[in-house]
């Protein structure tokens, strides 16, 4: 059963997304729900505090759409047609709805093509999780 999209967001995420919204000129009114109910109802965490298992910005991660595994990618901020196939953008609004999803969580994303199921499977690799493994060692 998908849930709604909830999600947890880093201080760093969260002040990418807020200076998306402040300059979204875009026509898409799915993306623009999406981007304002990620501002609006996430949970927000310091970079040191934010649990391994969640998507946040340059993680490594492999989801399924309607129950196709996908990926594994890359999640990112950049955007345009010279992003490599293994980068997914949060410009993009698959990426954008991954952004702050944890492992196990789905959601129903709508767009002007329809309503897709999204599932994180696994979140291979996380930036804050690698830099407080690092610190450990």
């Amino acid at each position: 059963m998908p849930t709604e999209l909830s999600c947890r967001i880093t201080t760093k995420d969260l002040a990418i997304l807020e200076t998306m919204l402040d300059r979204y000129r875009g026509s898409c009114p799915h993306y623009a729900y999406v981007l304002r109910r990620k501002i609006r109802a996430s949970e927000i965490y310091l970079r040191d505090d934010i649990p391994p298992d969640v998507v946040t910005l340059n993680s490594r991660v492999a989801y399924s759409v309607d129950g196709a595994p996908t990926g594994p990618h890359l999640i990112v901020q950049s955007q345009g047609p010279e992003l490599p196939g293994f980068a997914l953008s949060i410009h993009s609004l698959r990426g954008l709805a991954l952004l702050g999803m944890s492992e196990g969580q789905e959601t129903l994303v709508a767009s002007r093509a329809g309503t897709e199921r999204l599932a994180v499977d696994e979140v291979r690799a996380q930036p804050e999780a690698e830099a407080r493994r690092l610190l450990r060692a």
